[in-house]
């Protein structure tokens, strides 16, 4: 009995552990680090905004100017109705038009990304 209860004295409080590890905080900031969960988590915050743009700028200035070239209609309230069955256009043109001007955006920023890391690996080649 005696024994067992030596052994019971040897072993270390938990928080012992936590205090070699770095603790709870710690280990949060190296998991967060590690996973590069902060650049995530900004890009998403970057990537809402610039999305959140893009809508208004497409309702406040491109929906406008298709709604001058067709005049007396809104795109946004074209609908067709078919045997009684009503059918909106209008909402997914607006999307269309909002990830046409997304996916313009992406390529442009992505082309001269691409070009910039090309014109960077050319010079350390040359070095």
């Amino acid at each position: 009995m005696a024994n067992k209860i030596e052994k019971i004295k040897d072993i270390k409080p938990l928080y012992h552990i936590n205090r070699e590890v770095g603790g709870f905080f710690g280990r949060l900031l190296s998991f967060l680090k590690e996973y590069s969960v902060i650049g995530v988590a900004i890009g998403v915050i970057v990537a809402q905004s610039a999305k959140d743009f893009v809508d208004n700028m497409v309702k406040g200035v491109f929906i406008p100017l298709f709604n001058l070239l067709i005049p007396n209609n809104e795109i946004s309230n074209w609908t067709w109705t078919i045997k009684g069955v009503r059918f909106n256009f209008g909402a997914p043109f607006i999307s269309l038009v909002t990830l046409l001007i997304i996916i313009t955006f992406l390529y442009l920023i992505f082309k001269r990304v691409i070009k910039q890391s090309l014109l960077e690996k050319k010079e350390e080649e040359k070095k």
